[in-house]
């Protein structure tokens, strides 16, 4: 169905039987017959045309819905929902941050030390004092050549 009307500036009104506009819908329902020398305000007509279509499409929605009310977000399932998606959005950001921060200071040697775990510290304080020790032996073996030779 073609209808050559845009309804897009009209204003909605009240189309109930006791209305400004009651003698135009019976008009346009076919409730009331229209004769060439009836008189009619364009634009009233119009704003009634527009007023009963969007009645009739309101009430042909509701009824593909099965009676129910449009859904809004505002409902306690949808708020719900909403704030535990939010929730669930803002701790992605923080660990998307908390990551970039982890890669950005693994360039910095400084913080090498401060990133490594326990186990790994322990392993690293190992190495350097069995080093040590080696070190150690190898100064003792010394000085005992050092010390045969000045006592021969």
């Amino acid at each position: 169905v073609y209808l050559g009307v845009d309804c897009s500036d009209v204003s909605q009104v009240d189309m109930t039987s006791g209305s400004d506009y009651k003698k135009e819908k019976d008009f346009i329902l076919g409730h009331q017959l229209f004769l060439p020398s009836t008189e009619l305000d364009e634009y009233r007509v119009k704003t009634a045309y527009c007023n009963i279509l969007e009645q009739y499409s309101k009430q042909h929605i509701k009824q593909k819905r099965g009676g129910r009310e449009e859904n809004s977000i505002f409902k306690p399932p949808g708020v719900i929902f909403f704030g535990a998606g939010c929730a669930f959005g803002f701790m992605w950001l923080l660990m998307i941050f908390g990551i970039c921060r982890m890669v950005i200071r693994s360039f910095d040697p400084r913080n090498e030390l401060n990133d490594m775990s326990n186990r790994d510290k322990i392993a690293a304080l190992a190495a350097v004092a069995g080093q040590e020790m080696v070190e150690r032996q190898q100064e003792k073996e010394d000085e005992r050549r050092v010390a045969l030779m000045q006592g021969q």
